[in-house]
């Protein structure tokens, strides 16, 4: 228990402010029981928490602290904003998974994918919340990538997590590589280095972090290709979604479409100045097309106009294009087709869509045993149909004509 008080006098119809800090200093950190530290502490940006507390305090420091949040977040989120309403909202409430980050004594960032699911940063979960880490504490990310190309596997796998925990007991320490064989883990890992050298290409560090890397990024697009060997497709891997039972499938359009976007992700890290891999930009390629060919025999319902979820049924998924949306980001283009997109799109709106968003896959009947999330509401997959078929810049998909791509009387879509 505490208290504090602030002694000031107000003249009569006259006005006051008074600012109170609080501070914190807990240089000795723990995690499990072992020794971690906070880098705050060891690299003496404080020394206590009167100090702490004190660096918020002089002139109006404070409150011009709390003036800049605001405008920088109403630069992202408010009538103001010149950023789409979905684009201003996704980069601003990002920002609250900070709540479990851990900066290390000795430089390292780590953090929990969340309280209810406690192993820390898994690869896939991490690209629903890096961007704007990479925007504001870029160094975070180098930091991840090499503990996560120090645990590959020696077949080039890149595991899932850098410490186990959710379902299973959290280990006594950081960095001891785990996980499951999954779809979205080493693609995403060679998509995350072709981001860091598009968006930090200008920085003195981005070209030696991508030669450093590379033979890791390499081998995990390698370890891709293997695993796709039987029909151009990965077979068999768990995704994010892993409340849908997709790995019981021989292909799923999500983990598909992300072997195509780790060959497209990996030719230009290929051909990037730092690397000049031409031989492998050529395989990748070579992949790439298969992959696309395999995507159209096995996955593409012609008639219906969309991508089924997996081989041997007709359900619809919907966020099984969310590959995509990293595509478009990254500027890489459609990985199959734009028409095919745009069908794909159309079919979600009209079979899955709800009064409360899409639901996250219809269409297979019977369930089976501990697939729980078919015909629930699933907020990132709607999300990222908005995100796809809503964009401005994709005329092609903007042609749908969706009631969900319709600007609202507030102008929000």
């Amino acid at each position: 228990h505490g208290g504090a008080v602030v002694r000031l006098v107000v003249a009569p119809h006259g006005t006051a402010s008074a600012t109170v800090s609080l501070g914190w200093y807990f240089p000795a950190r723990d995690f499990m029981g072992g020794l971690v530290g906070n880098f705050y502490a060891s690299s003496r940006l404080v020394h206590g928490s009167e100090e702490a507390a004190r660096t918020l305090l002089p002139g109006s420091e404070a409150a011009a602290d709390v003036r800049g949040w605001a405008s920088f977040a109403a630069t992202l989120s408010s009538p103001s904003s010149s950023l789409p309403a979905w684009l201003g909202d996704s980069l601003l409430n990002s920002l609250h998974h900070t709540r479990s980050v851990m900066w290390l004594a000795d430089g390292r960032w780590r953090q929990w994918e969340s309280y209810s699911c406690v192993n820390v940063d898994s690869v896939h979960n991490d690209g629903e919340r890096h961007i704007p880490y990479l925007m504001l504490w870029p160094d975070a990310l180098p930091s991840k990538m090499r503990a996560w190309a120090a645990g590959a596997m020696p077949d080039g796998m890149i595991q899932e997590q850098l410490a186990c925990g959710c379902m299973d007991g959290v280990p006594p320490r950081l960095d001891a590589p785990c996980g499951r064989v999954m779809g979205d883990v080493s693609s995403m890992f060679v998509v995350y280095l072709l981001e860091w050298w598009r968006w930090t290409a200008d920085e003195p560090s981005a070209a030696s972090l991508v030669v450093e890397l590379w033979p890791a990024a390499r081998a995990a697009a390698r370890w891709q290709m293997d695993r796709s060997a039987e029909s151009g497709l990965p077979t068999r891997l768990v995704d994010t979604y892993d409340g849908l039972r997709l790995s019981r499938y021989n292909v799923s359009c999500f983990s598909a479409l992300f072997h195509l976007l780790a060959m497209a992700a990996a030719r230009e890290l290929a051909l990037s100045p730092p690397v000049r891999d031409a031989a492998f930009a050529a395989e990748c390629d070579a992949a790439l097309a298969r992959g696309r060919a395999a995507m159209d025999a096995l996955l593409w319902v012609e008639g219906r106009g969309y991508y089924r979820s997996y081989t041997g049924g007709e359900a619809l998924m919907s966020d099984s294009l969310y590959a995509q949306v990293l595509a478009d980001t990254l500027g890489l283009g459609a990985l199959t087709s734009d028409a095919q997109v745009t069908r794909h799109l159309a079919a979600v709106l009209q079979r899955n869509d709800s009064p409360y968003g899409l639901l996250c896959q219809t269409g297979r009947y019977p369930l089976p045993a501990g697939a729980g999330a078919d015909n629930s509401i699933w907020m990132m997959a709607t999300a990222t149909c908005r995100r796809r078929c809503c964009r401005p810049s994709s005329a092609a998909l903007t042609r749908l004509g969706a009631r969900e791509c319709r600007p609202t009387p507030t102008g929000r879509r």
